[in-house]
């Protein structure tokens, strides 16, 4: 083989690796800045809708009698919050006590709603337990989709929900 051509082969090799690398580093580096993005947007829009439950259920996260309430309205099995927030932004809500879903716009297969249902150990562990917000691509009730938890607190600063 010619030397010529094994020059040409070295600088496709070359150049291959170097697109090969760039193309990975602009990858990661995009999915990084819209995950970054897509938390900052859904930090904004949870403080308004954390405005508009307040003023719409006046009060602290309690629990009474082993239900979640906010103020004096009983959350479990209340509608008609999540699905204000989903007819506003198309988002969906769901209130946990503890890891169970109390309050959804969520459907299961069967169109109702996915009451009931628990969060995963992973979300438990970061958002009950250690009190962080989390956010993950999630399998969403057969759905991949963006999620994010944060905790709800009591009066006394308790985590009892999310």
């Amino acid at each position: 083989m010619k030397i010529k051509t094994k020059l040409v082969g070295a600088i496709v090799v070359v150049l291959s690796l170097t697109a090969i690398i760039i193309t990975t580093f602009t990858a990661k580096r995009t999915n990084s800045n819209l995950n970054s993005v897509y938390t900052e947007v859904v930090e904004r829009d949870l403080a308004l809708v954390n405005r508009i439950l307040e003023q719409t259920y006046p009060g602290d996260f309690n629990e009474k009698n082993g239900q979640l309430y906010k103020g004096d309205t009983l959350i479990d099995g209340n509608t008609e919050f999540v699905d204000s927030i989903k007819k506003a932004t198309d988002y969906s809500v769901t209130i946990f006590h503890h890891d169970t879903r109390v309050s959804t716009n969520l459907l299961n297969e069967s169109g109702n709603r996915a009451l009931g249902t628990t969060a995963t150990p992973e979300v438990c562990d970061a958002v009950l337990k250690n009190g962080n917000t989390y956010t993950a691509m999630i399998n969403l009730l057969g759905h991949n989709t963006r999620a994010y938890y944060m905790p709800l607190k009591n009066a006394n600063n308790e985590i009892i929900g999310m």
